[in-house]
Order: structure tokens, then sequence, then C-alpha cells
């Protein structure tokens, strides 16, 4: 993602974290409900008069993160992306802040999408138009095995297995008395704390990260195979209907890539505070982490039938399941030599160029990939942990398809899939 340059080595990234909240102090965040099991959404929600201390204090939130953004674009500081995220959270866009300050963010930030009428009505239950569902991407893989996988009570063996191992493991389970597996099945729940979010846009189910700001790509010698803008959530929601919800597509050969019917979204946002009050992902980081804090989080939402292509990640991950399904194919860091990852420096690093959809490579090599692949399938409340470095491709699948997976459906998230990832 656009973080993954704070794993590596900008240590004052923590310095920006901390600031984010003094930047966000006279302001009432959109997502700071009042957490944790035993109060209610209810009595969590801003009151009218807060509401209007929110609005009155605007400008004084405008000049806040105007600073803070300035002085991380001067430096060329990386934890930009998520300030700017935090700054959307809190009801503020780039076109709130002063001109000097959007001059100097120019092309260090994703476009940002306006809003369209009648975006409001596709996060409503009842919206006319059918969700766009994809066709699996038919992965000639045969996984070897399985991810070792421990149960809900099981947390600190889990742990143990993940350090004696040095590979992944699945949490069965754990999280699936948290109150985000019913609560983010509302869809207006997710919105009324997520109003701006970070969205990947590809012209087909497969989205794969590519660096933009990479010198390659912005003289077109590497044409990215996504691009990520900033939009309104209700957009986003219609745009995960089909035919778009009646938008036009965002990307055009214009914009460095080909128009078509099959343009797809996902959305790839950093977690507000009133959503990771639902997902008590202390419960299971505890043993590892004790009573350190609770990492930032972001919120995976697609289609079923989108894919993330393979890659690995720099750090340590954690992808926790709150609704619909997902499966995972892995492969440990002594086989990506196999997979053929792009080089150091390019503009798809980390990603890999073996294709491992369609047609089936030669016999030798296809045996030894499938002798070093595990599969992990994901329900609502399981987690899966796997180290830096392990190669991931992962399918957001039709609710039903993983084994065991027999969560009811619900009219609006009846195919979508939703988790919360966290870099550990």
């Amino acid at each position: 993602s656009h973080v993954d340059g704070m794993s590596r080595g900008h240590t004052s990234f923590w310095l920006v974290l901390l600031a984010l909240p003094a930047a966000r102090g006279t302001l009432l965040s959109r997502g700071a409900r009042l957490a944790r099991p035993h109060v209610s959404r209810a009595a969590a929600r801003l009151d009218e008069g807060l509401e209007a201390t929110l609005a009155s204090r605007k400008n004084e939130a405008v000049g806040q993160y105007a600073t803070l953004l300035f002085k991380l674009a001067a430096e060329g500081h990386p934890g930009i992306y998520p300030a700017a995220e935090r700054m959307f959270h809190d009801g503020v866009r780039v076109r709130d802040l002063p001109f000097h300050v959007r001059t100097i963010l120019e092309g260090k930030l994703p476009p940002e999408i306006s809003a369209s009428p009648g975006d409001d009505d596709y996060i409503e239950e009842g919206a006319a138009v059918p969700l766009a569902v994809y066709p699996a991407p038919g992965i000639w893989v045969r996984p070897a095995g399985a991810v070792p996988e421990v149960g809900a009570a099981e947390v600190a063996r889990g742990w143990a297995l993940a350090d004696a191992t040095k590979g992944p493991v699945v949490f069965r389970g754990v999280g699936s008395h948290w109150p985000a597996v019913s609560e983010w099945r509302r869809v207006g729940a997710i919105a009324e704390q997520l109003p701006f979010a970070m969205v990947r846009v590809a012209t087909g189910p497969a989205i794969a990260f590519c660096r933009e700001t990479h010198l390659d790509v912005k003289t077109g010698v590497v044409q990215p195979p996504s691009r990520v803008v900033a939009m309104p959530f209700a957009q986003f929601c219609r745009r995960l209907r089909q035919g778009r919800g009646g938008l036009a597509p965002l990307l055009t050969p214009a914009g460095g890539l080909g128009e078509g019917e099959q343009e797809c979204c996902y959305m790839q946002a950093l977690a507000p505070d009133g959503l990771m009050a639902d997902a008590h992902v202390e419960e299971l980081l505890a043993p590892r982490t004790g009573d350190g804090p609770t990492p930032m989080g972001r919120i995976w939402m697609c289609a079923a039938g989108v894919w993330s292509p393979a890659h690995y990640d720099a750090v340590d991950s954690l992808l926790w399941q709150a609704v619909g399904a997902k499966r995972m194919v892995l492969w440990p860091p002594r086989a990506t030599k196999l997979l053929r990852p792009y080089p150091a420096g390019h503009a798809l690093e980390r990603r890999v160029q073996l294709e491992l959809t369609g047609a089936r490579p030669e016999e030798a090599l296809a045996v030894e990939v499938e002798a070093q692949a595990l599969r992990a399938d994901l329900r609502p409340g399981d987690a899966i942990f796997f180290p830096a470095g392990w190669t991931h491709h992962t399918e957001a699948l039709h609710e039903g398809v993983g084994e065991g997976c027999d969560e009811p459906s619900s009219s609006w998230t009846d195919g979508i899939s939703i988790s919360l990832g966290l870099r550990i």
C-alpha cells in the first residue's frame, strides 16, 4: 500500500502518529465513537449540539491539518497518506486547505472524486441495482497443504506456533463475537464512520498495487495495473453495483489505462476509531504485544470475485475477516524465486511475474510451486497471521464457497467481502 515505505527506515513516522491526535484535539471526530461493548451505539452517537460544535470548529481543524500536511509534504514523509485519511475522517477535504498547501500536495496524494447526485441511495438496503459479482479467477495452483489453525480459545498457542514455524497461522473463529461481524453487515454503519475513503480502481477484478509515484509510472515506462482515488464512501458503494450504478468509468485511456465495462473498485481505507472499536483485535494481539498500542488497521472491502494478485509484504501482517469469505494461497520466502518477483526498485516491487491464473505452466515448475503452497479459507470471525516475506494470492469468495462458510445472507452485504488488515 501507500504506507509500505513506513516500514523501511522511517522511524519518525511514529511522531506523526502522535501528532495526528493533536491535530484533531479541538475537533470531535466522526470516528470517535464511545467504545466498548457495554456502551450502546445509540448512546455513542453525536447529538445535535455536538454536531454543531464539529461544524463550528472545522476552520480550526483545517488550519491544523494544513500545517501538518505541509510539513509532511515538504519532508517527503510517508506519513502524509494516513494523515490525509485521518483528515477525511474528520470531514476535511484537500479542497478545503489553503492554496499553498494544495499546491505542495499536488501529485503526493490520490485525486479526489466528488459526490454525484444519487450516491447516497446506494447505501440503502433497497437499492434497485444489484451488486456486481465476478467469476473466480481460476488459479491453477493446487496447494499441497493447509495453513495450520488453532481454535478461538487457543490464541496463545497460535502465536507460539507462528514463532516456532516462522509461518502463517489461522485463528479460527477468534473474532466471531466481536461487534463488527454484525455491525459491518449494515453498510450504513460504515458510512456513518467513513464518509470518504481511499479506493483502488482497476479495469478488471485483479487489483494489484503499483507505486504510482515511481518515475517509470510517471514517465509512462510502466503502465500501472490500478490507480488509487479518494471518493465518497457512498459513491464507492454505488460503483460496486452492476454497471457502476450508472456512473462513467474512472479509468480511461487518458488516465493511463484502458476503459472497460469490468472496471472494479477495492476500498483499502484507514479504519476510523469507531470502526476499530467494533473489532476487538487487542484480544488477539495481547499474547504477542502485551499492553502495547493496537496498530492502525485498514478496511478492505470489495465485491465477490475480486482478487489481489500474488505479492509479499515487507512486515508481518494480520488479516481478520468480518463479512463474507476469502481464500488465500501462500508460499514461504524460500519459494519466492520460483514465482519470479519483480526486481528491487521496480514500480511493481514485491509483486510476482509468474502467472498463477489461466494456463498451467510446464509441469516441473507447476509441481514445485504447488508443493510449497498452503491454502487458507477465512469466514467471518477468522483471522490469519502471516510473516513478512510470505507471498500470498487472495480472493474474495461468494459467501458460502469456503468450506463451512454458513453465515446467513444479508441483502446489501451478500456478495461483499469486508476485512480488517493490520501491519504488526
